[in-house]
């Protein structure tokens, strides 16, 4: 027969672990997911197909909102100043990182806003128009290391692909002038009709640009040719070092339970796990990421230091 002090220690752990095994996270029945942007673009689409996945899989309602406004950051600063409490999520794209940049906010991103997934990424792509003459990454080197003048558009101040192109000044020793836009398609107008010399953009937004001809593509921005465009040659090939990824991820306000986050990141990871998922991602040149909660918290610090201290570098100032 056991002795009774070890009965009754066995009996506590096995209540101990009871309780544990019975504890459950307390979900909101509906749950607002905030993106920052208008409808229609990449993270109108990939927000609404993932909440619906949501909704379906955990049986809870998943309603997206679209918040626009200054970039990007109003919608985000709704949801830093939200309960912890699970019921407002965030879904952004790498702009929430950049937007931060050279900026007064009423927000700390890495404070006031905890990474709950990083669920896609993909390379951007340079590409020139006809009338700069430019034909390849050589020739761009040519061109900016004789001193040549040289524009480029983007979609806005602040815009990932305003930071990428800074940063492709920063690595080349070149200089040419931003001519920033409202929209990435008055930016794609005016470089078809040889206002800008190029510019750095997602593939999907100028995809059928590439494939009729109408502007020439120059690389890509990842370390290695990207799997939707594999002709196309690594920036990094000419100017060692220059990656810049565009990526989407949700965030949860500071102070949400662990728990919660870690039950939101298992959703999401088995949300984008379908081939439908799949194939939206790539029809964006994208691909699906299966990050933990700790693992895109490492990620989006790490964003953040490069376009901070890139901001510090190169004195950028969006204020």
């Amino acid at each position: 027969m056991k002795p009774f002090w070890r009965l009754a220690a066995t009996a506590a752990c096995s209540l101990g672990l009871a309780g544990i095994a019975q504890a459950k996270v307390d979900i909101p029945n509906v749950i607002r997911i905030i993106v920052p942007f208008s409808p229609g673009a990449s993270n109108d689409t990939f927000g609404r197909a993932i909440a619906k996945k949501l909704t379906e899989e955990t049986g809870k309602t998943f309603i997206v909102e679209n918040k626009p406004g200054a970039g990007g950051t109003i919608g985000t600063n709704e949801v830093a100043k939200s309960k912890g409490d699970g019921a407002t999520l965030l879904f952004s794209s790498s702009s929430v990182v950049t937007n931060t940049v050279g900026r007064k906010l009423n927000y700390n991103l890495l404070k006031d806003l905890s990474p709950i997934s990083v669920v896609s990424k993909g390379a951007m792509v340079l590409v020139a128009s006809k009338a700069s003459g430019l034909k390849s990454l050589e020739d761009l080197k040519q061109a900016l290391s004789s001193g040549k003048h040289m524009t480029y558009g983007t979609p806005g101040l602040g815009s990932i692909a305003h930071l990428a192109s800074e940063l492709l000044m920063a690595r080349s020793g070149g200089k040419f002038q931003n001519i920033p836009y409202k929209g990435v398609s008055n930016a794609i107008i005016d470089m078809v009709g040889g206002r800008v010399d190029f510019m750095i953009s997602t593939p999907a937004s100028i995809l059928g640009q590439m494939k009729s001809g109408d502007v020439t593509t120059l690389g890509v921005t990842s370390a290695k040719p990207s799997p939707f465009l594999p002709n196309v040659q690594p920036v990094a090939d000419i100017y060692p070092g220059y990656t810049v990824d565009v990526w989407w991820a949700f965030f949860a306000p500071s102070g949400t339970p662990k728990e919660l986050l870690d039950f939101y990141n298992k959703s999401i990871n088995k949300a984008i796990s379908s081939k439908d998922m799949a194939a939206m991602f790539a029809r964006e040149s994208t691909q699906a990421m299966h990050m933990t909660a700790a693992e895109s918290r490492t990620f989006i610090d790490a964003e953040y230091k490069k376009w901070h201290d890139l901001a510090k570098e190169r004195h950028i100032k969006l204020d």
